[in-house]
């Protein structure tokens, strides 16, 4: 079960391609069935959400603005920013038994 799939859309994602200047959604939380069914470990129901504050994102006016800020261009130019990618989060409950 896909629980990144309602975050698909062309504003936000977790990656930013500056070539084709288009967001995608490369990282996703992916969870069998049986972290739905209310025993052990649950994943709280539309608790899903992309992770993109103001500190990670790019904030230099252009191609990139607000888009996440890069730690490097290329192998050997430190930026300083923090991932190219910005985090996927989801909720979790422990249930008592």
């Amino acid at each position: 079960m896909n629980l990144s799939a309602p975050l698909v859309s062309d504003t936000i994602g977790t990656y930013f391609w500056g070539g084709d200047s288009v967001w995608n959604l490369l990282d996703q939380v992916i969870v069998t069935p049986t972290a739905m069914d209310d025993q052990g470990v649950r994943v709280e129901p539309n608790s899903i959400r992309i992770f993109a504050p103001e500190y990670l994102r790019e904030q230099e006016p252009g191609k990139y603005f607000r888009s996440p800020a890069n730690t490097y261009a290329g192998r050997t130019r430190y930026l300083g920013g923090t991932s190219d990618h910005f985090p996927v989060v989801v909720e979790l409950q422990g249930l008592a038994k």
